[in-house]
């Protein structure tokens, strides 16, 4: 006879919890497509002129950012330079650059590349924007 007992309590105390508990509903449906986060910023131009220097050449670059998002963001970066088979030489970091939702801007900078034998490496050079 305990045994009956001890199985209503248990069903009451069930009933309890389960009148405490949210009902999930459950949805079969497939999850909505998802969507493709907006491109935040585009590279639009990127362009290095090489002079010399006493001292090494100097690398001159201007690089044109969009920022289409519909906030202002920051942005770093670095300016790469890779000798003839792609590998990196060496690199210089751009100063931080803020850039209005909506607007195209443009930093510019320059480099000097004191290391002789790296200098003589130098194939390439290429940019790398970050938003912060």
């Amino acid at each position: 006879m305990n045994v009956l007992k001890e199985i209503e309590q248990i069903k009451l105390r069930l009933e309890k919890i389960e009148s405490v508990l949210v009902p999930v509903e459950r949805n079969d449906s497939p999850p909505p497509p998802q969507i493709e986060p907006e491109m935040v910023f585009e590279i639009l131009k990127f362009e290095v002129q090489q002079s010399k220097s006493i001292i090494g050449p100097v690398y001159a670059y201007k690089v044109t950012v969009r920022n289409n998002s519909s906030r202002n963001i920051g942005f770093s970066g670095k300016i790469i330079y890779t000798d003839k088979n792609e590998f990196e030489v060496c690199s210089n970091y751009i100063p931080t650059f803020n850039v209005a939702a909506g607007v195209t801007f443009t930093k510019t900078g320059s480099n000097c590349i004191t290391d002789e034998n790296r200098a003589q490496s130098i194939a390439d050079v290429s940019v790398e924007i970050n938003p912060m």
